[in-house]
């Protein structure tokens, strides 16, 4: 036993809303916190039967990673206290009904792009941002699939010329869909068939 405990969660998507749901946390928890800047807050739990009262912190590493501890105010052995405080503050961060929708939601949204397989990479990336545009997905979520997409591009399957191909992406250049590094890796592929 320890005078504190701490724990690095990595979710399984990106959130842009992270705050709204830690601050929904701590609230169902009843902890009175601070939120000290935009990544990182803070938390009193008051004194109990087992300890003198914890401060508890929660710190966004990035949209899919929270480091969350619980230290001691007082004292060297915390009787398992600290480690409850953070395994608390998980399940119920966990259990929350708009971490576990927007969960869903992005499970979703990845076996609809896996079963999709006959569309083509132009209606995928059309699809990918329309998804982006409804904020169905955050930011980087729709990076992640765009990239994915791109890495799995398969020139063989594309009908086009290759010419036709690429004068096809310049509106998702000219929207900002594509970057000029995602076409430049697009064009590569295109190459390398032929």
């Amino acid at each position: 036993m320890s005078s504190s405990f701490s724990k690095k969660i990595e979710l399984e998507t990106s959130f842009d809303n992270l705050n709204e749901i830690i601050e929904e946390t701590f609230s169902n928890l009843r902890w009175r916190f601070q939120r000290n800047n935009n990544n990182f807050y803070q938390a009193n739990i008051n004194m109990g039967f087992k300890s003198w009262g914890e401060d508890f912190s929660v710190n966004i590493i990035s949209s899919k990673e929270l480091f969350i501890k619980s230290k001691l105010k007082f004292g060297l052995v915390d009787w398992g206290k600290n480690q409850n405080n953070v395994r608390l503050f998980e399940q119920t961060f966990l259990n929350n009904s708009k971490y576990n929708s927007i969960n869903k939601e992005a499970k979703a949204i990845d076996e609809n792009i896996r079963k999709d397989s006959e569309d083509t990479f132009l209606a995928k990336l059309t699809k990918l941002n329309k998804l982006f545009v409804a904020q169905i997905l955050t930011k980087d979520e729709f990076q992640d699939k765009k990239k994915e997409l791109i890495s799995n591009f398969d020139s063989t399957e594309c009908e086009l010329s290759k010419e036709d191909f690429l004068l096809s992406l310049i509106k998702f250049k000219t929207n900002n869909i594509l970057t000029q590094d995602d076409i430049i890796l697009i064009k590569n592929k295109l190459t390398d068939r032929g």
